[in-house]
């Protein structure tokens, strides 16, 4: 036996009786409430309140308990470290052989390593039992009733949320049912007035209607008092054909007469010198007295019929008298051209509904006294000299010998004129609501800043067209701004020149008013549809462009004048220079756009769908009747006439490739234009070559 055994069970003793003591003494006692695993006989009921204080003091004693486990732990660790020393101690004393001090009485230090032994084991021990107590405390019903009250509380917590959402979401939409009740109100009130509204005007309908009808009978007396006298006026007019006709013989026979009396009187001096005899002589001169009296009157009755035309023909030759010694040249019409687009542009006709406006429509030609009329009348309102010089440059053939004495009752062709006329005015554009949108803006854009400076100069003031285009100029560049396009003047002419006399006067205090129209409406307008629209206007997309658009209508134009039937005569093409627009074209080929409509067009398209197929139909059909009426002169008509070359210095229909000047574009000769040789390759195609020719 080893001396150290005795101390060894002394130890242990001492450990048991530490042990019964602590479990005597034991701090981590249960609750007062709360006793052990004794089962209680009557289940009684606990108040919310003790239970939860009950619970925050096994809380408490848990926390409690984990710390000191914490610590129980660190000194377990500080132990077994100890315990490694000395056992190393006692391996290196064993393998020395050195016994005697460890057969010696302990040293303090063996003392101190078993004292602390025995507080290891004593705290493994403590551990083992609060770890016991804490599995029998979490087996207590008192502990799972707690959890699950706890989880209870949760939920009641989850659905006082719950609830309160709901009863908030129900409280807003209490709010918009209100809301939406007095809209409906709204709306019924609307609705009454409208109601209210439709019974008036069905009120005025039928009052307009009992108007139409009395109307409709008023007509149909005047229609048939007018076919009366138009059969009467048949009546006088064949009478008065017939009485011509008899005129006509009689003087025929009255020239025969004379002549046969010419011949007597030639015979009768014959006879006279030889045998004088007077009483046959008198005779003879009496009956030729008579017959020059009868001849005479005749003749004042033919001519008091022309009389009518004379006075005509005067009151047009006023400006050009009687003769004339040279015809009618291009650079005199260079302000009647542009007027004459303005006004067709402002009066939105297209060159589909030409005819209507230019030509009588039951009859193939016209003769010089209805196309100065119609030129003088709505919508071309021109001034009688420019009428005058217009319907000779139409009417006037191009094989035409000068001097001549004008005729007024002199005929043209109507095809021939209409031809004659596009190639003079060349393309007039035709904006929709859109594109004058567009146009609207950019104007607006440039003068919305000036409009107090310009109000000096233009109100009360008359001004040319070139004169009124440089003052606007120098007062944007005066700002520093970029100058108009030529495709803005004409927008901006064709809005004034309808109150306006010509182009030679325009009103300043009109174009101020208009601009002051644009500035103040484009305020009111949002911002980003008016960046979209100038995005449109500016081409930033090839193909989807507002120029684009314009050059496509200017080829429409152009290749309209194939539909025109006539007889052409051109020298130039026989000696091999061919430079007619439509012949150039054939060659060498057309710029075509690809482009689709946008949304907004094609509203517009769907609403003018009904009135071009309408017009179509028209003109198949009227064309239909030209080519037969067409087929029957030609054989008559002898005379060729020629469409003049489309490569002049004022063709409209060219495009300009050396224009780099923009506001230049109205100046008093016109630009030359060109057209490119560029068939299907608008992708190919340069903007900024694209934009220069459309803005000339």
């Amino acid at each position: 036996m080893r001396p150290s055994s005795a101390s060894g069970c002394q130890s242990r003793e001492q450990e048991k009786s530490n042990k019964e003591q602590n479990k005597s003494s034991n701090p981590y006692k249960l609750p007062i409430g709360i006793k052990s695993n004794k089962p209680s006989g009557s289940t009684q009921k606990m108040d919310w309140e003790k239970l939860y204080e009950e619970s925050h003091q096994l809380k408490l004693i848990v926390n409690q308990l984990r710390d000191e486990n914490i610590k129980l732990k660190t000194k377990n660790v500080n132990l077994e470290k100890d315990l490694v020393k000395c056992t190393n101690i006692i391996e290196e004393m064993e393998q020395t052989g050195n016994m005697k001090r460890f057969y010696q009485t302990p040293t303090q230090d063996n003392q101190m390593i078993l004292n602390l032994k025995n507080q290891v084991k004593q705290l493994n021990e403590q551990l083992n039992d609060s770890k016991q107590e804490l599995q029998n405390m979490k087996k207590t019903s008192k502990y799972t009733k707690l959890t699950e009250l706890e989880i209870e509380c949760k939920q009641y917590q989850d659905e006082t949320i719950r609830l309160s959402q709901i009863i908030e979401q129900l409280i807003t939409d209490n709010i918009y049912q209100k809301q939406f009740e007095n809209e409906q109100n709204k709306f019924k009130e609307m609705l009454m007035q409208r109601e209210q509204l439709i019974k008036q005007m069905q009120q005025e309908l039928e009052y307009y209607m009992e108007e139409n009808k009395a109307l409709s009978e008023k007509l149909q007396q005047m229609v048939q008092a007018y076919q009366e006298l138009d059969k009467i006026y048949n009546k006088y007019q064949n009478e008065a054909k017939n009485k011509l006709k008899i005129k006509d013989k009689q003087i025929i026979d009255l020239k025969n007469d004379i002549d046969r009396i010419s011949l007597n009187t030639k015979q009768t001096k014959q006879i006279t010198i030889k045998k004088p005899n007077p009483q046959k002589f008198m005779d003879k001169s009496l009956n030729s007295t008579t017959k020059r009296d009868q001849s005479f009157k005749i003749n004042n009755n033919t001519n008091n019929s022309t009389n009518n035309n004379n006075i005509l023909s005067q009151s047009v030759n006023r400006s050009v008298m009687d003769l004339i010694d040279e015809p009618v040249k291009l650079n005199d019409l260079s302000e009647i051209r542009l007027e004459l687009r303005l006004r067709l542009s402002s009066a939105q006709i297209p060159i589909v509904k030409l005819d209507r406006h230019l030509f009588n429509q039951t009859s193939i030609s016209i003769d010089f006294s209805s196309l100065h009329d119609r030129l003088s009348k709505q919508p071309f309102l021109l001034d009688k000299p420019d009428a005058m010089l217009l319907a000779r440059y139409l009417i006037e053939k191009h094989n035409q010998q000068y001097p001549y004495n004008i005729n007024i009752n002199l005929t043209q062709q109507n095809e021939i004129v209409k031809s004659e006329f596009i190639n003079i005015i060349g393309f007039w554009p035709i904006y929709d609501k859109i594109e004058s949108k567009i146009l609207e803006i950019s104007i607006s854009k440039l003068f919305v800043n000036i409009i107090s400076m310009l109000e000096q100069k233009l109100n009360g003031q008359n001004f040319k067209y070139f004169d009124l285009f440089s003052l606007l100029d120098s007062f944007l560049k005066q700002q520093k701004q970029q100058s108009l396009q030529q495709i803005e003047y004409q927008y901006l002419l064709l809005k004034v020149i309808k109150d306006c006399q010509n182009i030679r006067k325009l009103n300043g205090s009109l174009i101020l008013k208009y601009l002051k129209e644009i500035c103040d409406s484009n305020d009111n307008e949002d911002e980003n549809a008016l960046e979209e629209l100038l995005k449109y206007y500016r081409g930033q997309q090839k193909r989807n462009c507002f120029f684009f658009k314009q050059l496509r209508l200017k080829q429409e134009q152009i290749l309209y004048l194939f539909e025109v039937e006539q007889k052409v005569y051109d020298p130039q093409i026989e000696q091999g220079i061919d430079k007619s627009s439509q012949t150039y074209l054939m060659k060498h080929g057309l710029i075509r756009s690809y482009s689709e409509p946008n949304f907004y067009e094609l509203q517009l398209l769907q609403e003018d769908e009904d009135e071009e197929d309408g017009e179509q139909l028209y003109q198949e059909v009227f064309h239909n009747q030209l080519k037969g009426k067409q087929s029957q002169d030609d054989d008559e008509d002898e005379d060729k006439y020629y469409v003049e070359d489309n490569d002049m210095n004022d063709d409209d229909y060219q495009l300009d490739q050396n224009s780099n000047d923009q506001n230049d574009d109205y100046s008093e000769s016109e630009p030359k234009y060109q057209i490119k040789n560029k068939t299907n390759k608008s992708e190919n195609y340069d903007e900024d070559e694209f934009e220069n020719e459309l803005e000339n």
